[in-house]
Order: structure tokens, then sequence, then C-alpha cells
């Protein structure tokens, strides 16, 4: 299982890669829009609509959460989706 470190994240030590989920959080609440942010800066919009909207369903079904964690698990699930789909990994 991959291990996400952001900001606020409790389990932050000075040895982890911190990556920044800001923009992805915003984006959090509209999951078609979130999913489509990544595949543009992810893949440069190779990923086919079905698979965006498969990803986004399944997203959305990803409690929101609250407060500063608000968006913070359906970011990072949007994230791994993408990055381990065959078009973010061959690119062409």
């Amino acid at each position: 299982m991959t291990q996400w470190y952001y900001k606020g994240n409790p389990y932050i030590s000075r040895n982890n890669i911190l990556i920044n989920i800001s923009t992805l959080k915003k984006n959090a609440k509209n999951t078609k829009e979130l999913v489509g942010y990544l595949d543009t800066v992810l893949t440069g919009k190779q990923l086919p609509e079905e698979t965006k909207l498969t990803i986004a369903n399944y997203v959305r079904k990803i409690d929101l959460g609250r407060a500063e964690n608000k968006g913070v698990r359906r970011s990072l699930e949007a994230l791994y989706l993408v990055m381990s789909s065959p078009f973010y990994l061959i690119q062409r």
C-alpha cells in the first residue's frame, strides 16, 4: 500500500517526501473536475472519458470529510488511481 504524506498529516516525519495537494483538495467536492484536472496535469488529457467517469464515480462515494481534512481522502484516492493507470504510466 502506498503512503502519501501531505502537509497536516499527523504521521509525517522529516524523512518523508511531501506532496502538495492543496489544489486537489479545492476540487474534491466536484469529482469530475478533480479527475479532469489530474488528467490534464498527469496524462496530458490521455484518459478516455469512460475511465475518467469511472474514477470520478468511485471517488464521489468517499466521504468528503470535515475541517482541515476536507477533501484529503478523495484527493489522494483520485491521485493514486490516475497515477496507477496505464495512461499515466505509459505516455506517448
